[in-house]
């Protein structure tokens, strides 16, 4: 089993600053490996924490030059910004641009250590292909969303370097089948049946969302079947869950809880993707929490 923790990184102005910490000091790529996790996926909030001029190749060997200064031995997957620096505005034409987000990968490339491998696409809408459709072709799509042709050509550029692409999908619904994590034949825009391509298959690695931490309108047990169902009508083997935690947990017995839920529905998958926010103290703690419940490490 490999195990993926969202490390974040934050521009201060002057360069990109890692977040990591433990009891508010700042943490090191040992303390991260030393919780479990065999990789690292380096975010910056979709991009609004990421240095933001307009020019791709610049922004992605900036980002890149400052992670590997900081992360140069465990196995990283790098982020591809989706928004501009504290903005709600993405950092290319989502409808039929992509030389920014192509140019973000050749400059990660240039100053990438050995331990680069692979992309995440940083977009977490479940439904960034259908509202593009919807968008293009009777103009009512919402904002966030992406051309799957954008997709499709970051992950053959990603492929070409032998290294792979993932992405971690919020979808806090049981009504999974409608997302874009799977292929699905859906009406759109008075189109009967129109054939919308799926996350699953662009992605190497797909972790989903289920936000149930704090947000439990739903049984996360009937969640995870329901993804388990989903992906065995698709015969998807590249689709996963995130766990979710953070520092709430520590003071808040009904989180604990409901966090520790998740390992009882994850441990059937091969792999695992966690957010935990930015301090490794909730880890700590959730790992000897789920030990004396459950019997079985967070992480």
């Amino acid at each position: 089993m490999a195990t993926f923790g969202l490390w974040y990184f934050k521009w201060n102005g002057q360069f990109h600053e890692s977040l990591l910490s433990y009891d508010d000091q700042n943490a090191t790529e040992s303390d991260f490996r030393n919780r479990g996790f065999d990789y690292a996926v380096i975010v910056g909030l979709a991009g609004k924490d990421i240095q933001y001029t307009g020019d791709g190749r610049l922004d992605g060997e900036t980002f890149a030059e400052d992670v590997f200064r900081i992360v140069s031995s465990i196995p990283v997957y790098i982020t591809i910004p989706y928004y501009q620096y504290k903005s709600s505005e993405p950092r290319e034409d989502p409808i039929g641009g992509n030389k920014y987000w192509l140019e973000w990968v050749d400059g990660v490339l240039r100053f990438a250590g050995s331990n680069l491998k692979g992309f995440y696409w940083s977009l977490e809408s479940a439904w960034m292909f259908v509202n593009y459709y919807k968008d293009v072709l009777c103009n009512q799509g919402e904002m966030p969303y992406i051309n799957p042709q954008t997709i499709e050509l970051l992950t053959d550029k990603i492929h070409s370097h032998g290294l792979k692409f993932i992405w971690i999908p919020t979808a806090h619904t049981l009504s999974l089948e409608y997302t874009d994590i799977w292929p699905r034949n859906h009406d759109v825009c008075g189109y009967s049946n129109y054939s919308l391509p799926g996350g699953s298959e662009f992605f190497d690695y797909v972790f989903v969302q289920s936000n149930y931490y704090q947000r439990n309108e739903f049984s996360l047990k009937d969640w995870a079947n329901k993804l388990e169902s989903l992906n065995n009508e698709h015969n998807a083997y590249n689709v996963f869950m995130e766990l979710e935690c953070d520092n709430a947990v520590i003071t808040n017995s009904i989180y604990r809880e409901r966090a520790c839920e998740y390992v009882k529905y994850a441990k059937k998958y091969p792999h695992r993707a966690y957010y935990f926010g930015t301090d490794l103290k909730a880890i700590d703690f959730m790992n000897e929490y789920c030990l004396n419940t459950l019997g079985e490490r967070y992480v």
